[in-house]
């Protein structure tokens, strides 16, 4: 009984330990195009509940985010022009992204995000500078 139990103690940590190997993230990781919908509060009209986007963003190897197109709810078109994202090794997200308005590239702030253990979803929120806070769901492309 007693080496039955050392086995099962042995099992058990060593499950306990491929976890942790698992979670680990390199910033390399978010590399590739991502398809995503962002949410937003609209607090100009406390009458709306809100506003949304979608496109895809591209991240290289060291985080930089590339230009590209998005659309709004109104079908507006909008642009990324660039930002830098951060991969911890505990798979946590930080950085932000430029979204061009009128004119002016404006800093969307990644205040907290994680990556899924396969690396394949993010989940991300944030607040951009009129103070509205939004949340991005992206799925690698």
């Amino acid at each position: 009984m007693k080496r039955f139990s050392m086995v099962a103690v042995v099992f058990c940590f060593s499950l306990f330990i491929a976890g942790f190997v698992q979670a680990a993230c390199l910033q390399s990781q978010m590399a590739g195009n991502w398809f995503f919908h962002a949410w937003s509060e609209k607090i100009e009209d406390p009458l709306q509940t809100g506003e949304w986007l979608y496109g895809i963003m591209t991240v290289t190897a060291t985080g930089a985010v590339g230009a590209s197109t998005v659309t709004d709810s109104d079908g507006l078109k909008g642009q990324i022009t660039g930002g830098q994202l951060k991969l911890s090794p505990s798979c946590e997200i930080t950085g932000y992204i430029n979204i061009l308005e009128d004119g002016v590239a404006k800093k969307q702030t990644f205040n907290h995000g994680a990556l899924s253990r396969d690396h394949n979803t993010a989940n991300i929120v944030g607040r951009n500078p009129k103070g509205k806070l939004f949340k991005i769901d992206c799925i690698r492309k």
